[in-house]
């Protein structure tokens, strides 16, 4: 079980540590083709990925974080530090939106930058969105293999970079092909407008979480299927919450009262052991009660 959970905290490690490098990357290329161009919209997605950067940080801090095991003052463990990190990447995100809405906007009504070179900003775009699709679509695969939400934030700021890139080099095109520079301004408001939707989203993923939010509904039918497996027992009560990549599972159970401790621990154990084995990454706690 050690070596299960080590792995994965491995391979959370590696994927926070991919969308570092990568973003880095990105935003060196696109600060250089946006003052090249003179484009507001590649400035607005340099901006976009200073924001994905920042909040790779975060999520490399809260998967090292909430990888601790269990202690005396963390009895559930460190879970919730991916939650908070996903909280804290969903804000980052709507103001980088507002920002970019706000510059682009000013930039409209001063009438400035109406001399645009697409070329540079074109074959930057495109470098952009090929790094970006094969770096999240491997950050989405660790977070649903590690069932990690502060990577899936992650691959979702990587989305919304690939979704913002294409408006950008629509925008590009159309200048390359009208002249008209108010074609850059327009799609810097698009862009600030995905951003700032995407950052909506995320928040409220990570606001119901952080309010112990129960299982999905369909993990919460399994575990009442494999119950019904004992006829010997049913469900007094069934509480479930979302604790990082670990679901916490409080069980009361009506239990005979005639049945010795022993069977009773031993039914217990065996729903313990069907239901760890069917969700992954279960605390459960089991309180019987004598079937009055």
């Amino acid at each position: 079980m050690k070596i299960i959970k080590h792995n994965k905290n491995a391979l959370k490690n590696k994927a926070a540590l991919t969308s570092i490098i990568s973003n880095t990357i990105l935003i060196i290329l696109k600060i250089i083709a946006g003052i090249i161009s003179g484009s507001i919209s590649i400035i607005s997605e340099a901006i976009h990925s200073c924001t994905d950067l920042l909040a790779s940080f975060i999520a490399f801090y809260a998967v090292k974080q909430s990888s601790k095991p269990a202690d005396e003052e963390h009895p559930f463990g460190h879970g919730k530090y991916e939650y908070i990190a996903s909280f804290l990447e969903s804000l980052l995100i709507i103001v980088a939106g507002i920002l970019i809405a706000k510059h682009a906007i000013v930039k409209l009504y001063l009438h400035t930058n109406t001399n645009i070179n697409s070329d540079i900003g074109l074959i930057v775009m495109i470098i952009s969105i090929l790094v970006n699709y094969f770096v999240s679509r491997y950050m989405y695969k660790i977070a649903k293999l590690t069932n990690s939400p502060a990577i899936l934030a992650d691959s979702s700021h990587l989305d919304a970079d690939i979704f913002s890139s294409i408006a950008v080099i629509f925008g590009l095109i159309m200048i390359k092909v009208t002249h008209n520079a108010v074609f850059d301004f327009v799609i810097a408001v698009i862009v600030s407008i995905l951003i700032i939707l995407k950052g909506i989203s995320i928040f409220k993923t990570a606001q119901e979480n952080l309010l112990d939010s129960a299982l999905e509904k369909n993990q919460v039918e399994k575990i009442k299927k494999i119950i019904e497996k004992f006829p010997q027992v049913s469900i007094k009560t069934l509480k479930t919450r979302k604790n990082g990549i670990y679901k916490d599972i409080i069980l009361i159970l009506l239990i005979d009262g005639n049945m010795s401790v022993n069977q009773a621990h031993c039914i217990c154990d065996n729903i313990e052991k069907l239901i760890d084995k069917k969700l992954k990454n279960t605390d459960i706690s089991i309180h019987m009660e004598p079937n009055s």
